[in-house]
């Protein structure tokens, strides 16, 4: 799924902004109004591209009493205890941790999928339990 949504998604629809772009400007064929649009859908779409896919985690596994993220060649272990807040919407997952790694102060990565509309997927509360129990063991 990462795979699909970082590289095979992204590098189809650059593709064919840029593809747009060079036919009509090479054949004249297409309206300036046409080349313009394709030109703001590109970088539009690199823009959103930045802040909400190329940033994810390729992986997250749960270890019990950590996560392990990894995104290309790179891991962060996380220690529960050291996540200060979970968020969930539309199956990103926002971790916000206590000391900044590798990936920052905040982790995204795609989470289970909840096929009823806005609502968190057990997983993921469970987590959210399993965090708040670890800070309260560690700082009583």
């Amino acid at each position: 799924m990462s795979f699909i949504l970082k590289k095979l998604m992204p590098g189809f629809l650059i593709g064919l902004f840029v593809l747009i772009i060079i036919v009509g400007l090479s054949t004249g064929d297409l309206p300036l109004f046409a080349i313009a649009w394709a030109v703001f859908m590109l970088v539009t779409l690199l823009i959103m591209m930045q802040h909400f896919v190329w940033n994810l985690a390729d992986e997250v596994h749960d270890g019990g009493d950590f996560l392990l993220v990894r995104r290309g060649a790179i891991e962060q272990k996380i220690p529960l205890e050291d996540i200060v807040n979970i968020n969930y919407f539309s199956m990103r997952v926002t971790l916000l941790v206590r000391e900044p790694g590798p990936f920052g102060r905040e982790i995204f990565f795609l989470g289970p999928v909840s096929f009823v509309p806005l609502r968190v997927p057990r997983r993921i509360t469970d987590l959210v339990e399993r965090v708040d129990n670890a800070r309260n063991t560690q700082h009583p």
